[in-house]
C-alpha cells in the first residue's frame, strides 16, 4: 500500500512476520506518542498577520492567543513552514522551506541522524489478505478488489496550516480513524462499514471529512454532517472595499467552542446567503483607514433554513477590539453606515433569533467530484510508506531505485496538502502563486517563476518585472519592467506622510485615458539633471529652430544716447530651438 498496490502486496507477502515486529519498546512508545498528538481534541489559536500594504504576511498557530506569550508556535509564511517550542522568536527546530530543505531535531530510532535525513515515515504494518480473488492485483494500475484486513497501520501524513491529516488505521476489520480514506466494493451508507461502527455523536464528528472509494465504480464519497441553521440574507447593495481590508465575520458557539464562518466583503457580499447553526450568533464588522466609499452591509432577513445545511467553518476566539457588544434580537439586525461607512470601525453585535433550532445532527455520505477525489487519493496514497525498525536500526521496505521516488512523493504530497489548505499561496513545480483570499483567476495577484514576477489585478494580467534579452541578441541581457496590453499605466509613487493613506504619483508612463489623458511619461515632481545633458529634445510648441545668428553688440553710449563703441562679432547658436552657444562682449 505504498508505491503501488502491486508492489505493496508483493512486498508484504515476501516479508516474514518476525522481520515486521517492532522489538524496540522505546520506538513503539514514540509511535503511540505521535498518534496521541495527532488526535488531540483541544484546539489552539490562529493569528493571521498582514504587511503595511495589507498583503498576507504569515499565519501563526499558537498555544495562546497572544504571540508575545506563546511558546508552541507553528508559522506559515512565503518562505516555508516552521515549528518552535521557544515562541515566535525561535529558534525553529522543525521546518520545511521553499528551497527544498526539510529538517528536524530527531528521527525515532536514531539510526538516521537529522543531518542525513530530516523526514522519515515510521510505521509497523501487518496485513493479511483474505477472500480476495487469486492474483486480484495484476499490476500497479489496478485498484484494490476487496477490503484490506489490517491488524495495525500507524501511518501519519501531517501538513501544517489547518492540519491536513491522512492516515489509515484498522484493527481486526474495525475501521476507526479520523480524516482517513477507506476502500470497498459497494456504496457506503450509515448502515454498513465503516460508518456502522461509529456509534457515538463525538465519534461520528471525528470522522467528518473521511473519504470512501468504491473500487468497482471508481466513485468517491465524503462523510459529512448537516444541522438546523439560521439563513442570513444580505442586501443586494452590500459592498466593502475588499474582504481583506473591510469585512464581516460571523461567530457562533457549538460543543462549547467558538467557531467562525469565512470572511465576507468586497462585491461578493451582495445578495450573499450564509447559514449559522445556532439561534444566537455574533457579527463583527471591521474597516481600515483606506477606501470606504461603499455601501457597507445590511441584512434583509434572518430566518430558519428550510433544510439542514453542511457548514464550513474553523475554530476561533471572539474579537476583543470592538468595545461593548451590541445586543439585538427579532427583526433588529446588525447594520453598518452606508455610502460611506466609517473608517477604522470595530463593531461587534450579538444577535438572538426567535426561531428554535433542533440540536439533531444528520450524518451521511455524499458523492464528491473528480477534483475532490484526486486530492484526497493523492494525499493518502502518496503519503504512506513502510519503514521497519528492528534493534534500533531502520530498514527501508522500499526497493532499490525507489527510495528517491518515495522521498519525492512525500514532498509532492506536502505541496498538495499545502495548496489545498491555503487561500493565499499556491506552490507548483517551478512557480509560486499569490492570491487574495480565493484560488481563482479574479483573485490572483502575482506569479513568481524563472522569468520573473508576473502581476494580476481583478482577473487581468497587467505586467511583469523580470529578466529578458534584446531581440535576436541573447547575450544582451537585462532587467525589464513590462506593461501588458491590459495594463493602463506604470508608476513610481510615494506616501506623502504617515497621515496620508493615498499615494502621490512621482513618475508615470500612461496609455491614453489611463492614469493621465495623454499617452507618454508624466512627472509628478521636479526633474534634476545635475549637470548632465538633455540630448535631442523636441518641444510641443514653436518651430524648434536650428540656426546660427550673428549680431552687433552695443558696448558704450554717450550721454546723448549716441553709440560710441560696437562689438561686431556677437554670435548665438540655436539647436531645435535651444540656445547651445553664445559669443558676447562683457
Amino acid at each position: 500500500y505504498v508505491q503501488s498496490s502491486h508492489n505493496s502486496v508483493q512486498s508484504l507477502r515476501e516479508e516474514s512476520l518476525a522481520t515486521r515486529k517492532i522489538d524496540n519498546e522505546r520506538v513503539q512508545s514514540e509511535i503511540n506518542n505521535i498518534k496521541a498528538q495527532m488526535n488531540i481534541t483541544s484546539g489552539g489559536y490562529k493569528v493571521t498577520e498582514y504587511d503595511d500594504s495589507g498583503r498576507w504576511l504569515r499565519d501563526l498557530y499558537m498555544d495562546t492567543p497572544d504571540k508575545n506569550t506563546a511558546t508552541k508556535v507553528l508559522q506559515v509564511n512565503m518562505n516555508g513552514i516552521g515549528g518552535s517550542h521557544n515562541g515566535v522568536a525561535g529558534p525553529y527546530n522543525t521546518a520545511m522551506t521553499l528551497d527544498g530543505m526539510v529538517y528536524g531535531d530527531r528521527i525515532i530510532g536514531h539510526s538516521i541522524d537529522a543531518e542525513k535525513l530530516s523526514v522519515s515515515y515510521t510505521s509497523q504494518v501487518e496485513k493479511q489478505i483474505s477472500n480476495a480473488k487469486q492474483e486480484a492485483i495484476s499490476d500497479s494500475d489496478e485498484k484494490l478488489k476487496s477490503y484490506y484486513t489490517i491488524n495495525e497501520v500507524n501511518t501519519k501524513f501531517s501538513v501544517t496550516d489547518r492540519k491536513i491529516e491522512s492516515s489509515v488505521e484498522t484493527v481486526n476489520q474495525k475501521l476507526e480513524q479520523k480524516n482517513g480514506n477507506y476502500y470497498g466494493t459497494y456504496t457506503p451508507y450509515s448502515s454498513n462499514a465503516p460508518a456502522n461502527s461509529w456509534t457515538s455523536r463525538s465519534e461520528k464528528l471525528n470522522h467528518v471529512g473521511d473519504f470512501f472509494f468504491d473500487t468497482q465504480t471508481g466513485y468517491a464519497y465524503r462523510y459529512r454532517v448537516r444541522r438546523d441553521c439560521l439563513e442570513v440574507k444580505f442586501n443586494s447593495n452590500c459592498r466593502t472595499e475588499s474582504a481583506n481590508y473591510d469585512w464581516v465575520e460571523v461567530f457562533y458557539e457549538s460543543e462549547g467552542k467558538i467557531h467562525v464562518l469565512p470572511k465576507l466583503g468586497g462585491a461578493d457580499i451582495a445578495d450573499k446567503r450564509i447559514f449559522v447553526p445556532n439561534n444566537t450568533f455574533w457579527l463583527y464588522f471591521r474597516s481600515d483607514g483606506s477606501s470606504h466609499d461603499y455601501y457597507g452591509f445590511k441584512i434583509d432577513t434572518i430566518r430558519k433554513s428550510s433544510s439542514r445545511q453542511e457548514i464550513q467553518d474553523s475554530l476561533a476566539v471572539l474579537p476583543n477590539d470592538a468595545g461593548n457588544i451590541i445586543e439585538l434580537s427579532g427583526s433588529n439586525y446588525p447594520e453598518s453606515e452606508h455610502d460611506p461607512y466609517q473608517d477604522n470601525t470595530r463593531k461587534l453585535w450579538r444577535y438572538t433569533s426567535n426561531e428554535s433550532l433542533d440540536s439533531y445532527l444528520e450524518f451521511d455520505w455524499v458523492r464528491v467530484s473528480d477534483k475532490d477525489i484526486q486530492a484526497a487519493k493523492e494525499t493518502a496514497d502518496r503519503a504512506i510508506s513502510k519503514v521497519s525498525i528492528v534493534e534500533d536500526s531502520i530498514t527501508s521496505m522500499v526497493k532499490k531505485g525507489e527510495f528517491g521516488s518515495f522521498m519525492r512523493q512525500n514532498y509532492n504530497s506536502f505541496l498538495i496538502g499545502f495548496n489545498e489548505s491555503s487561500n493565499y499561496v499556491q506552490i507548483t513545480a517551478g512557480q509560486i502563486g499569490l492570491y487574495n483570499g480565493s484560488i481563482d483567476q479574479y483573485h490572483k495577484r502575482a506569479v513568481f517563476d524563472e522569468s520573473g514576477n508576473r502581476f494580476y489585478r481583478e482577473g487581468s494580467y497587467v505586467g511583469m518585472i523580470g529578466t529578458n534579452h534584446k531581440r535576436y541578441v541573447e547575450e544582451c541581457k537585462g532587467l525589464e519592467f513590462d506593461l501588458s496590453y491590459e495594463g493602463q499605466y506604470m508608476a513610481f509613487a510615494q506616501q506623502k506622510s504617515s497621515n496620508h493613506d493615498e499615494l502621490n504619483t512621482m513618475l508615470c508612463f500612461s496609455r491614453s485615458n489611463g492614469m493621465y489623458d495623454e499617452y507618454g511619461l508624466h512627472l509628478g515632481c521636479n526633474f534634476y539633471a545635475h549637470g548632465f545633458k538633455v540630448i535631442n529634445p523636441q518641444w510641443e510648441e514653436g518651430f524648434g529652430t536650428t540656426a546660427t545668428i550673428h549680431y552687433v553688440q552695443v558696448l558704450d553710449v554717450d550721454e546723448y544716447g549716441k553709440v560710441r563703441r560696437w562689438g561686431e562679432n556677437g554670435r548665438m547658436v540655436f539647436k531645435n530651438g535651444i540656445l547651445m552657444d553664445l559669443t558676447f562682449y562683457n
